[in-house]
């Protein structure tokens, strides 16, 4: 009896695997067309194409082209570790570090993942399903940016008078997605610099004791590679 009940726990394992494993690559597939082609002008059956499967086991497996979309701010996280660096976040206790990591994790995600917010940025305009993709994402980097703001309040690291509040709108603006592209892709800036440059920024406008042992001021880079 409980070698029956270990075999049918490790076919289930299985199935499991190859549900994620089949997820995964729609995803991939969804994201590559999307980008390449637009998200109006790619079909559910094309996606199903590139992937591999049946357009059927798309709708089973992600759901509707709109929800291929929504999915897609998963894979967002996934390729930024936004997980792991939001529970390193929590049990830091200098502030600094807390700011570091949280300009690393807005290099994560742009390195990682740049094309998709590039997607979701300019056909929200255009695309109700697109627009809607993009306000999730949204809501998801203002709930990062209240919890890096709570964690610093709970550490007394605000400056006089900014309560948490304004502190988490101060991290969401400092880490948009547009101050990185002018940055990066229209001021030449290497992604070490524009993460430094975050980092100070954040510390400057946040902490008690900004710019105090942040060493030099960090302006346009004499070496930007």
């Amino acid at each position: 009896m409980m070698s029956q009940v270990k075999s049918r726990s490790y076919h289930s394992e299985i199935r499991e695997a190859r549900a994620r494993e089949t997820r995964e690559r729609i995803l991939e597939a969804a994201r590559q067309l999307f980008t390449e082609g637009g998200y109006a002008r790619t079909s559910v059956a094309a996606i199903a194409a590139a992937a591999g499967v049946s357009p059927q086991t798309v709708y089973n497996s992600v759901g509707t082209k709109g929800e291929l979309l929504l999915a897609l701010n998963d894979l967002v996280d996934r390729e930024g570790k936004v997980a792991e660096i939001q529970r390193e976040i929590a049990c830091a206790c200098d502030p600094r570090v807390i700011l570091a990591l949280t300009a690393s994790l807005r290099r994560r995600l742009m390195e990682g993942a740049g094309d998709i917010v590039e997607l979701l940025m300019e056909g929200a305009a255009t695309e109700p399903e697109v627009a809607a993709a993009w306000a999730e994402g949204r809501a998801r980097s203002r709930a990062g940016a209240g919890r890096i703001a709570r964690r610093l309040a709970e550490l007394g690291a605000l400056g006089a008078g900014m309560c948490a509040d304004t502190a988490a709108d101060t991290i969401y603006a400092l880490l948009h997605h547009g101050v990185w592209v002018r940055l990066v892709g229209e001021c030449g800036w290497s992604p070490a610099a524009a993460e430094a440059w975050t980092a100070e920024m954040l510390e400057r406008a946040l902490l008690a004791d900004r710019g105090r042992g942040a060493g030099p001021a960090v302006g346009r880079p004499s070496s930007r590679r």
